[in-house]
This record gives structure tokens, sequence and C-alpha cells, in this order.
């Protein structure tokens, strides 16, 4: 479990998406049993990476980052699925 210990917890989609763009590696989703929420965790980012993203610090290729939202967006319909079942 030490991989997790370095992760970094994402909740929103969308910095996830970034994430992905920078290189982060998603190790592991869990969602919440109560509320269905998400969170990602990625390992590989810089451990300013939330905050230089809300300061607008981070530069990334729109093309990529569009592909990445879809990408979340499949990942969230399926655990939404799922969460139906």
């Amino acid at each position: 479990m030490s991989k997790m210990n370095d992760a970094t917890p994402l909740t929103d989609y969308r910095l996830a998406a970034a994430a992905n763009v920078l290189g982060g590696r998603l190790l592991q989703v869990v969602q919440d049993p109560t509320s269905g929420r998400l969170t990602f965790y990625f390992q590989g980012l810089s451990p300013t990476f939330v905050d230089d993203a809300f300061n607008g610090d981070l530069t990334i290729n729109l093309r990529d980052y569009l592909n990445a939202l879809e990408q979340m967006n499949m990942l969230i319909a399926q655990y939404r699925a799922r969460r139906r079942q």
C-alpha cells in the first residue's frame, strides 16, 4: 500500500484529466458508497499540482486535455452504471 501513500487524491474529474495529461498515473478510483462520489488517486504528480492548477500555473495541450476529459467521462459513466445495478 506504499504506492497509495504518495498518491494525490483528486475528486474533481477536470483536475484528474489534467493530471492524466501531465503524466500522472492513475492508481485507483474509489467510490464513496453513500454519495457515489469518485476519488481518483494519481501517482507521479508534483506535490504542488493542485495549487498550481488553481493558480493557473499549468500549461497543457488543449487537444490532449479534451481527450483526457472524454476518458474521464467514460470512466465516470462506468462507475455510475455499476452503482445503478
